[in-house]
C-alpha cells in the first residue's frame, strides 16, 4: 500500500521500491509540520482573536466526535441502514 511506486521495467503494475517508503515518510513529516504551523498560527490565518480561533479549531474534533457517536448509534439501532452506507459509490 504505502511505499509502492510504478516501475516501468517491471511487468507488474506496481513494484515496491526502497525509496518509496522514505518518500512517504518525508511527505507525512512535511504534512505534520504544516499542520502544526497552521494550528499554531491559525489566528493569523483567520484574522480573528486567539480565543475565537481556538474555538473554531475545536469545532473540527467536536464534529468528528459527534459523527463517530452518530455512526455508533446508527450501527447499534439500525444495522441494515448502517450496512448500506456508501454502497451507492463505485
Amino acid at each position: 500500500m504505502f511505499g509502492l511506486s510504478c516501475a516501468t521495467h517491471d511487468t507488474r503494475e506496481w513494484a515496491p521500491t526502497i525509496d518509496g517508503h522514505h518518500k512517504t515518510m518525508r511527505y507525512l513529516l512535511t504534512a505534520a509540520i504544516v499542520l502544526v504551523l497552521a494550528v499554531a498560527n491559525f489566528h493569523v490565518l483567520t484574522g480573528a482573536s486567539r480565543s475565537l480561533s481556538a474555538g473554531l479549531l475545536l469545532l473540527v474534533p467536536a464534529g468528528a466526535l459527534i459523527g463517530w457517536q452518530a455512526a455508533r448509534r446508527l450501527r447499534a439501532n439500525e444495522p441494515a441502514r448502517y450496512a448500506r452506507l456508501g454502497q451507492d459509490r463505485n
